[in-house]
């Protein structure tokens, strides 16, 4: 009963506040909450496939005490909103004025991306630039990708590499802690005390590049907030935290500067260059395997809604035959959206168990974002060099997602016409790097 009250309140919330928002110095406030169409677009947009919903999730907060309640979040689907994007030349008639139709550029490479729900726009490429400075540096050249795990010993007294992904609270935390630890600390050795593992990434790199990116997850997690109170400045100044017993971090790894960020803050930021006008980062660490939250709802709306534009665009095939009657047709429609839709929220958005066609689109959601980073170690006809630290990358397991991001150019390789074409120029320098890691670990891939 109370949460069918705060429904109705929300819902007059979301849809007045608009008209008090100046007066209440609401006008930042997040457009997701209380924003919509304007209401002359709102016949244009097609209603989600799963219907117009106002919905609640609870989640229980993984560092709260076991007696302390999580949070409750609201989330709202008004319609297919990319649907305007893709249709906006479209949206004032014919013209038959003789007025040209407004145009939208779509500029960013890996806005093909396979079958991303999340970063595949749906839209044939209609042409690619090309860099003629890149092209002085070979394209298996330009991107190298390394295991680099931290290693710890297990009970057995066996080396294994510490795993981040896949813990929560306090033991993620201190994996982290950890990782950072390990490759921030210098190490004895027969003549003297040996450079800390950042220390050789970054005396390897080439000159002007001596920055290092170090990657963490991308949600509201609690590793973010641990890495901003344990390092000075974040950004221009140390990436050690508190030493490990008997081995202090080296000067080094104190005055030369690096990035710590959470990857999503990377892949849609800025270009970062030195004075030459080429790349400042050298060299990018995943600290943390990337991977959909499972609590994610954003994921399964976004999938629903990559599903409805291919049913609108194919005549809705999933509403059964198409000289049956609207209603009837409308009825059958609604009824799998429903089940499709129940179904999606019923997976739980692990890798190693959702099924192949599913986890095809998985692999793609991967990939811009890690071909995102690498760009940003490439401008100026630069290298990228990209180390994967977290051990649940684990390049031997058939589950990995390193495997998985190189499958469907696989495939896409062995097939004819525009997609291989298209992918070639767009994911090769990644693929050739991936490629050359797996080789090592298993061989013929």
């Amino acid at each position: 009963m109370t949460v069918a009250l705060l429904a109705k309140q929300l819902d007059h919330l979301t849809r007045y506040s608009w008209e008090v928002e100046s007066e209440i110095g609401a006008e930042v406030m997040s457009s997701s909450l209380v924003h919509r169409p304007p209401a002359e677009y709102l016949p244009l947009v097609p209603e989600s496939p799963m219907g117009y919903l106002l919905g609640f999730q609870y989640r229980d907060d993984e560092n709260a005490p076991t007696d302390q309640l999580g949070r409750l979040s609201f989330f709202r689907c008004t319609g297919i909103g990319r649907w305007l994007l893709l249709h906006l030349p479209h949206l004032f008639g014919d013209s038959t004025d003789g007025q040209p139709r407004p145009g939208v550029l779509l500029l960013s490479a890996t806005s093909w991306a396979g079958t991303s729900p999340r970063y595949d726009v749906q839209v044939p490429v209609a042409g690619i630039l090309s860099s003629h400075a890149a092209e002085a540096v070979p394209v298996d050249e330009r991107i190298e990708c390394f295991y680099l795990p931290s290693s710890s010993k297990g009970p057995d007294g066996r080396s294994y590499g510490r795993k981040v992904s896949g813990k929560l609270g306090d033991k993620r935390t201190a994996a982290l802690s950890d990782i950072l630890v390990d490759f921030c600390t210098a190490q004895p050795g027969p003549r003297g005390v040996r450079p800390s593992t950042l220390e050789r990434i970054r005396d390897d790199l080439e000159p002007g590049r001596h920055r290092l990116l170090l990657l963490v997850g991308s949600g509201p997690a609690r590793s973010c907030t641990w890495f901003r109170t344990t390092t000075a400045a974040p950004i221009t100044g140390t990436t050690a935290p508190s030493p490990a017993a008997g081995y202090p971090p080296s000067p080094a790894t104190r005055t030369y500067g690096n990035l710590i960020t959470p990857m999503l803050a990377i892949e849609r930021g800025h270009n970062i260059l030195n004075d030459d006008h080429v790349a400042a980062l050298g060299a990018a660490l995943y600290l943390v395997r990337p991977h959909l939250r499972p609590e994610d709802l954003g994921y399964h709306i976004e999938s629903m809604n990559r599903w409805g534009v291919e049913q609108i665009r194919t005549g809705m095939p999933a509403a059964g035959m198409p000289d049956a009657p609207m209603g009837e047709r409308a009825e059958v429609f609604q009824r799998i959206a429903h089940r499709r839709w129940a179904d999606r929220l019923e997976e739980p958005l692990r890798y190693a168990l959702t099924a192949p066609l599913e986890r095809h689109a998985m692999d793609w959601t991967n990939i811009p974002p890690l071909n995102q980073i690498a760009g940003r170690m490439l401008r100026g006809a630069a290298r990228a060099r990209i180390y994967f630290c977290d051990g649940a990358f684990a390049p031997r397991s058939d589950d990995s997602i390193l495997l998985g991001m190189y499958r469907p150019w696989r495939r896409r390789w062995a097939m004819s016409g525009p997609h291989s074409e298209i992918a070639t120029p767009l994911y090769l320098p990644l693929k050739h790097g991936l490629h050359k890691l797996l080789e090592q670990y298993r061989g013929d891939v």
